[in-house]
């Protein structure tokens, strides 16, 4: 007793596999890393906190963009700093002095020459944000005081979730009260520092709502077509000598935790794991036997000299086998002969023969093709030798070498009758 063929997969193991398969294409599908490009406040970015609707809003206003800027040229009519980028993050790690203010230092001079730096985020000299936290991103804030004369068109925004700026007595505002507000404006030199509550003003997510985009507009300048710089931070910032680059997050880059295994994205390793599970099911499933054992049937094995022997009896059984031979062979001449002096197949010896008749002698065809038939193997060797010759002439020559040749034929017959004569 054997284990059995397969008879095809249980139900239950179809069913198991189908949900395997279909829990890795959901979780596949499921976990895919978001499509958005770009992180937070990123000009490039397509994501709900990204900036490039302001980008587009700025070239289609029939202004120009250049994004990646260190520190801005005289050319550039405003800049953009939407994270701490120009911080030393490394000062409170090392013990080097904090380069702060000097990674700020050529800023702050493209200020005073009358550059407009427009920013979220706290720096030295500029308007600080202040300790309450309104986390609604819904929040709609009203002009309520406000003390710019471009603004005062403008009726209410919304910053999403935010910190109201702190204004001093000499610093004008909008959308709050006094004390603080969600723009505060600081005059410095020629130029002016403005202070948003948050970057979400102008994020692609909240810019087309409210007054947001007027807010844009107006605080950008867009009506003069100005050139306006989304600032990456300085070449250099960090500790040493060369000092090291920072993120979009003014984190340092290659600092942390993170390895390589935190690059690979989560819907592929969602995959992995669901072909995981479904190896470990089907490995479960072909590891043991599904049913009972079957019976199989053993062939029988035979000796091939068996299969000779009885084909030997079937030769043995077969009636005048030799005389059978002897007309197959005649047949086959026949039918030529008749095809090439266009007769029917049907066509007798005698029929052929009176074809012939202009060619030959007429009994020795009729002899060739419709004679005694032969009884021993020696006369139906000597038969077939004498058609072969017969059709290698009709090959060479025709129907006349044929005829010519009927002494030939005729001296066969003679030979068959003498073997037959001593074999008696």
């Amino acid at each position: 007793m054997t284990a059995g063929r397969s008879r095809g997969a249980s139900p239950l193991l179809r069913v198991g596999l189908f949900a395997v398969a279909a829990s890795v294409i959901a979780i596949a599908f499921a976990s895919q890393d978001s499509t958005n490009i770009g992180g937070f406040a990123d000009p490039q970015g397509t994501g709900p906190n990204g900036l490039l609707g302001l980008n587009t809003f700025i070239e289609e206003a029939g202004g120009r963009v250049e994004v990646d800027v260190g520190n801005p040229a005289a050319d550039i009519d405003v800049a953009i700093l939407a994270t701490p980028v120009y911080n030393d993050v490394f000062a409170g790690a090392t013990n080097d002095d904090d380069k702060t203010e000097q990674n700020y230092s050529p800023l702050f001079d493209w200020v005073e020459a009358g550059g407009t730096l427009v920013t979220s985020v706290d720096i030295p000299g500029g308007p600080l944000g202040g300790e309450s936290f309104i986390e609604d991103d819904n929040v709609l804030v009203a002009r309520g005081l406000c003390t710019l004369d471009v603004l005062a068109a403008l009726s209410e925004v919304r910053p999403l979730a935010h910190v109201p700026v702190r204004a001093e007595p000499a610093d004008e505002l909008c959308f709050g009260e006094p004390g603080q507000a969600v723009v505060v404006v600081r005059r410095r030199g020629q130029g002016q520092i403005v202070r948003l509550a948050s970057m979400g003003l102008f994020s692609n997510r909240a810019l087309g709502d409210a007054d947001n985009g007027a807010l844009a507009a107006r605080l950008l300048g867009l009506n003069d077509e100005p050139t306006v710089a989304f600032l990456s931070g300085p070449p250099a910032t960090g500790p040493g000598d060369g000092g090291g680059p920072i993120d979009g997050e003014g984190n340092p880059v290659g600092v942390g935790e993170d390895t390589l295994f935190d690059l690979v994205p989560s819907r592929v390793i969602a995959l992995l794991v669901g072909l995981g599970g479904a190896f470990l099911l089907y490995a479960f499933a072909r590891g043991r036997r599904l049913g009972s054992p079957i019976l199989e049937p053993v062939p029988i094995e035979l000796p091939s000299s068996t299969y000779i022997d009885a084909v030997g009896r079937l030769f043995g059984r077969a009636d005048d086998s030799t005389s059978r031979s002897a007309s197959i062979l005649r047949t086959d001449l026949r039918n030529d002969l008749a095809r090439r002096v266009g007769m029917s197949a049907n066509a007798t010896a005698t029929e052929l023969a009176g074809a012939l008749g202009s060619h030959g002698d007429n009994e020795a065809v009729v002899e060739m093709l419709d004679g005694r038939a032969p009884t021993t193997d020696a006369e139906l060797v000597a038969l077939a030798t004498s058609l072969n010759d017969t059709r290698e002439l009709i090959d060479r020559g025709g129907v006349t070498i044929l005829l010519q040749s009927e002494g030939m034929t005729l001296a066969a017959n003679e030979q068959m009758d003498t073997e037959r004569n001593t074999d008696v």
